[in-house]
């Protein structure tokens, strides 16, 4: 008997250490190379042959990928499939902050379906209405706007949506704001 718990033992332990360490199965690196490459169906395939639709490479998940690169079926198939929609990569960056500084705008509205938390903040304070004003996204800063975004948070510079969307003359989510009574 002893002899068979060492390796269960040493099983365990290497398991652990994957985990802690980030080691990817070739399957979820299969999956983010298909990500990547926007291929829908292989996406899908390798999700029903057991991958990790929440699997991270370099701190990113799948689905920041996904969201960063205009790919809205795959977002749509990993969400279905278990990817946390909220799912924080360092500086505390999430997919609904990602897709709104690319101006992704079905995506941003499949995350708030999906309830991405809209006030989320990264580790400077800033919010996806925030991108999306730094940017000039504007269709993107109308659907935060609608779906309730808050108008007059500071980010780590003191500066809100609308001190962003001013100093960059984004003139069109200037005026969003300003008309929803947003402050500087």
């Amino acid at each position: 008997m002893k002899t068979h718990r060492r390796p269960i033992a040493l099983l365990a332990a290497l398991a652990t250490l994957c985990t802690l360490s980030g080691c990817a199965r070739p399957m979820d690196e299969q999956l983010r190379q298909a990500t990547l490459s926007g291929k829908t169906d292989d996406v899908t395939q390798l999700l029903g042959q057991g991958a990790d639709p929440g699997y991270q490479y370099a701190g990113w998940s799948v689905l920041m990928y996904a969201a960063r690169d205009g790919q809205l079926e795959i977002v749509r198939t990993l969400l279905d499939r278990g990817a946390k929609v909220d799912a924080v990569a360092p500086r505390g960056i999430t997919a609904l902050m990602v897709a709104a500084q690319r101006g992704h705008v079905e995506i941003v509205k499949l995350l708030l379906a999906r309830r991405a938390f809209i006030n989320a903040r990264n580790d400077n304070d800033n919010t996806a209405l925030m991108y999306a004003a730094e940017f000039g996204h504007l269709d993107v800063a109308k659907v935060l706007v609608e779906a309730g975004a808050d108008l007059n948070v500071r980010d780590g510079d003191r500066e809100t949506a609308l001190g962003i969307a001013r100093r960059r003359g984004h003139l069109g989510i200037v005026r969003l704001l300003t008309d929803q009574r947003a402050w500087e």
